[in-house]
């Protein structure tokens, strides 16, 4: 058996394969939460990628203007959110990142008449930055029926077209910001699939007729 200095050498290593295998399992959990949480999304929730997104109403909750962000040459991350809903209030904990960044505009959904959104907000954000969030109250769920949610949170980002670019149940800032990278993967690849020049097909009579 190790003694003297060689047995605080042994323990050492004890202790630094044990910090090891700590943060390990810390890492295979993460991964295991982003495997199944990043975007859960399903064919049935949700208008199909690419597909036109609907205008948004002409004013939000407090009556000032609103509308998608392509028609300034942005993106739009339209998030759709319910008072009752548990998972929604994670979300809320991190609203005024999402209106912090200059590469999209935040539209709130709420499924809730305008005073109590004004309210569920103001849980949140208090003072003038509540004031400077777009806030829609779909309390009639017109909006939730036209986008095609039937749960929340959910997520949709609109690319600078107008179109779906990438959409699901999404929490994080990481699971936001994957969005808008599928986003701008799907735009790209819309674009460069127009850029292609069509193919002539050579005429079948002048074939036949060259080989007699």
């Amino acid at each position: 058996m190790p003694t003297g200095m060689w047995l605080y050498a042994y323990g050492a290593l004890w202790v630094l394969l044990i910090l090891e295998t700590t943060l390990l399992v810390g890492i295979i959990r993460q991964i295991g939460y982003l495997s199944t949480n990043l975007v859960k999304n399903t064919e049935e929730e949700g208008l199909p990628v690419g597909a036109l997104a609907p205008a948004l109403p002409v004013q939000d909750m407090r009556g000032r203007p609103v509308s998608l962000g392509a028609e300034r040459g942005r993106k739009t991350l339209l998030y759709f959110l319910s008072t009752g809903c548990p998972s929604c209030k994670s979300v809320m904990s991190h609203i005024q990142t999402y209106h912090d960044w200059e590469e999209v505009d935040l539209v709130l959904v709420l499924s809730t008449d305008s005073t109590r959104a004004e309210l569920y907000l103001l849980e949140y954000i208090r003072g003038e930055k509540a004031q400077q969030i777009v806030v829609i109250a779909d309390s009639s769920r017109r909006l939730n029926n036209q986008y095609k949610i039937t749960s929340v949170p959910f997520a949709v980002i609109v690319d600078e077209d107008g179109r779906i670019g990438a959409q699901g149940t999404v929490i994080t800032l990481a699971e936001i910001g994957h969005l808008i990278g599928r986003a701008n993967m799907q735009r790209n690849q819309r674009q460069q699939a127009a850029d292609v020049p069509l193919i002539r097909l050579a005429d079948p009579t002048h074939a036949v007729t060259a080989n007699r």
